[in-house]
């Protein structure tokens, strides 16, 4: 484990997990995003980092940008 010299912004992580929470795929994308982050140092604030890991678990990227441009799970 790894952890990263700086704190990365998860915001877009979290939206991104409650996005595949609706698609059946939260686990997959938990454990993606959290070996992305502490075994590999990523920045999951990064859109290209969240592609990747979206992709790897079969997230459409396309509704996931429009989930991430909204408000509707920032709360």
């Amino acid at each position: 484990m790894r952890r990263p010299s700086w704190n990365p912004n998860t915001v877009p992580a979290h939206v991104a997990t409650l996005y595949a929470k609706e698609k059946g795929l939260d686990n997959q994308f938990h454990h993606a995003a959290a070996r992305a982050l502490w075994e590999d140092g990523v920045n999951l604030g990064e859109m290209p980092v969240l592609k990747e890991i979206a992709g790897k678990v079969g997230l459409d990227w396309a509704e996931l940008t429009e989930r991430l441009g909204s408000e509707q799970h920032r709360e």
